[in-house]
């Protein structure tokens, strides 16, 4: 049951960094294309 609960926490964990990820990427799409401007 530790386990289960140890691999649902490494999910999250990846999941947040993939939003982070996403959203790091929107935001720098944000000052290129302000950048061409």
């Amino acid at each position: 049951d530790k386990e289960k609960r140890v691999a649902e926490e490494k999910r999250n964990l990846v999941q947040q960094q993939a939003q982070a990820k996403a959203q790091t990427a929107r935001y720098e799409d944000e000052l290129a294309r302000k950048r061409m401007q």
